[in-house]
């Protein structure tokens, strides 16, 4: 499920619930989920495009691993945010893991999850489409 700016408040709470009570395994969230929500248990962030500050850095990611409990966050990082993510790393008190990728493993990457049943661009797509639905009328 996805939760951005343009569903209601109160279809994004619907999705929240859904994620909070593990009906939906995998939200995909704009900034409009870095902050306010607290959401127990999440195992992984991944943010598919880097943050731009180190607040918003650290709220993103702490999402996950709350309290004493453990999680991970990934950051996928262009060259061309090689410089955010050297601001964010100077604001941590420990250096960022980082893993490189070659631009073929990269085309490999995005070409397998184009195949998967649950790419993230086609389940976007479907709820886009379910935003638009006419909603039933309830009874009185």
């Amino acid at each position: 499920e996805a939760i951005h700016g343009d569903k209601s408040q109160n279809a994004r709470q619907r999705v929240l619930d859904a994620f909070k009570n593990k009906e939906v395994g995998v939200l995909v969230a704009t900034d409009i989920a870095a902050r306010g929500i607290d959401i127990p248990n999440v195992d992984f962030v991944i943010n598919y495009d880097l943050p731009e500050s180190l607040e918003h850095y650290v709220h993103r990611i702490g999402r996950t691993g709350r309290g004493t409990l453990k999680g991970q966050a990934f950051s996928f990082c262009s060259a061309e945010e090689m410089p955010i993510l050297k601001m964010i790393e100077e604001g941590l008190p420990k250096p960022i893991q980082k893993f490189d990728i070659d631009k073929i493993e990269y085309e490999f990457i995005k070409d397998s999850s184009e195949d998967n049943q649950y790419d993230w661009r086609k389940l976007l797509a479907e709820d886009a489409l379910e935003d638009k639905k006419p909603k039933k009328k309830k009874k009185k």
